[in-house]
């Protein structure tokens, strides 16, 4: 899911901007765009993300970090600390390849609400994070089987409306 995209003018000043924000405790609220956190995350929603310290990062978080073209909100699915370093795997919950390894340094924050048709969704509650780390349990699995189902549900479709049922 990507939240700011590279072809504005000011993405530098704005990375820069965010990152001073989030440094001094400030939430900052982001326009998500993008299909890789379909259906968890949608084109449009307004995402807020905490900076937060590198023992509040769980697996099923969706972590916001920094590449050099833009912001990318994936589920973290695991985390290795190793000392003070620290690497993170994570994905987006519709995509089938992982992304390359998230350093500490990369890190912006992770995303704690998000706001969809006036309506909040909290992703620190109790059964937001019971909920986040199932799908980061089944992610790696979870494209083929959605794919066989959906496929299944259209052969249905196609055989319903050939015989006029």
């Amino acid at each position: 899911m990507s939240l700011v995209d590279k072809s504005s003018k000011s993405f530098a000043n704005l990375m820069a901007f965010s990152e001073v924000l989030l440094a001094e405790g400030k939430t900052i609220k982001v326009t998500a765009g993008g299909y890789s956190m379909f259906p968890f995350l949608r084109k449009g929603d307004m995402v807020y993300i905490n900076k937060c310290k590198t023992s509040e990062y769980e697996p099923g978080d969706i972590v916001v970090f920094k590449t050099p073209e833009k912001f990318i909100a994936h589920r973290i699915l695991s985390i290795n600390k190793k000392g003070s370093s620290l690497t993170i795997i994570s994905k987006g919950d519709s995509l089938i390849k992982y992304d390359t390894k998230v350093i500490k340094e990369q890190l912006l924050g992770k995303i704690i609400r998000v706001k969809r048709k006036g309506n909040y969704i909290d992703l620190t509650s109790g059964w937001s994070k019971r909920k986040a780390k199932i799908i980061a349990f089944l992610s790696p699995g979870f494209i083929p089987v959605f794919w066989v189902f959906w496929n299944i549900v259209a052969v249905k479709r196609k055989l319903k409306s050939m015989l006029g049922t």
